[in-house]
């Protein structure tokens, strides 16, 4: 069970998310499923990236990558067991840099404010709700980086 699993059976049902009657909590909960949900997929290709360090290859067949991926297997395939935890340790480095200079660079829009919105649906409902989860105003985005990678992620380090 990753570490996303438990987030997630706390906070869906079978119609979806669960909201609060609270708009605070519903922020906070907004703001756990972005970071789960980013740390998601970058766990999940950096599995993939280990995977085929490893010799495996995650794409199906008839996936026009995986004649590509076999020709990379190859080539990890004559490399030494030091060789390739470095290059495991590079992979997860490099996506950590990757999802932390996104949340970075996401605070830095000179004269604008990016925000993260979690709407209800349908939006046309006259009950939809509108919660600002995240926006790039004093850095929230880029502070969330760390504790998302604690809280959700299995793979990443905390680089950055």
């Amino acid at each position: 069970m990753s570490k996303r699993d438990a987030l997630y059976d706390e906070l869906f049902d079978e119609d979806g998310v669960r909201l609060s009657e609270d708009a605070e909590t519903n922020v906070d909960n907004g703001r756990r499923l972005l970071g789960a949900t980013l740390v998601g997929v970058m766990d999940r290709s950096i599995e993939s990236a280990l995977e085929t360090v490893s010799g495996g290859n995650a794409f199906r067949d008839e996936s026009p990558l995986h004649a590509e991926r076999q020709e990379l297997c190859g080539a990890f395939a004559s490399m030494t067991d030091a060789q390739r935890d470095a290059v495991r340790e590079l992979v997860r480095d490099n996506a950590s840099l990757m999802l932390f200079g996104i949340c970075s660079k996401l605070d830095q829009f000179p004269g604008f404010e990016v925000a993260v919105h979690l709407r209800t649906l349908p939006t046309d409902d006259p009950e939809m709700r509108d919660f600002v989860i995240a926006s790039g105003d004093h850095d929230e985005l880029h502070g969330s980086y760390h504790q998302w990678v604690d809280d959700y992620s299995d793979q990443l380090t905390e680089g950055g």
